[in-house]
């Protein structure tokens, strides 16, 4: 195989950029839901926000 430097430089930065993208990947499904200790309320204004621009 016929290889320049080029070429080895973006077999590199793409070998790179997939294995920083695996690790984002499995850190975020690793990821847990936040607990709560209790019964929660919508937050202060969402109402009013929601009724005005409805969608």
């Amino acid at each position: 195989m016929i290889s320049s430097p080029m070429a080895r430089t973006l077999r590199l930065c793409a070998l790179a950029g997939l294995t920083v993208a695996a690790g984002w990947a499995s850190s975020a499904s690793a990821a847990s839901p936040m607990i709560t200790g209790g019964p929660t309320s919508q937050p202060i204004g969402h109402y009013d926000f929601c009724k005005s621009y409805a969608s």
